[in-house]
């Protein structure tokens, strides 16, 4: 997910429990300009 998405990793971190994997260390995405790009994911049972 991109980093200026807020909206969307907003959504993901406070309706659906993710967390960012590398909130400090972002990975540029050469297809879109090297647009940061973060890591989420949420604990499963």
């Amino acid at each position: 997910m991109y980093q200026a998405n807020a909206r969307a990793v907003g959504l993901y971190a406070n309706k659906c429990g993710f967390v960012a994997l590398n909130p400090n260390n972002p990975i540029p995405d050469p297809s879109q300009n090297n647009e940061p790009f973060i890591i989420m994911a949420r604990k499963l049972a």
